[in-house]
């Protein structure tokens, strides 16, 4: 048996009301919802992240621990 998938265009997906607790993600036309990272991870991320970051600032990279999708320009 199929399953239909309603794919969303990325204007949909703007259009969209944030669900509380959850981080969105339109993957591939596909809406993917999962928790809100808790305060121990975030921790932990950031302890690896800062290490890394200044590492990798000397050789000319970049690295950021999380990026936001703010919009879309079309």
């Amino acid at each position: 048996m199929a399953i239909d998938v309603l794919l969303l265009t990325a204007s949909d997906f703007i259009a969209l009301e944030a669900a509380e607790g959850m981080r969105s993600e339109l993957i591939h036309g596909e809406l993917i919802l999962s928790p809100d990272l808790k305060p121990f991870h975030q921790d932990v991320a950031a302890n690896i992240f800062m290490p890394l970051h200044r590492v990798l600032a000397l050789r000319n990279y970049y690295v950021n621990m999380r990026t936001n999708f703010e919009g879309v320009q079309q």
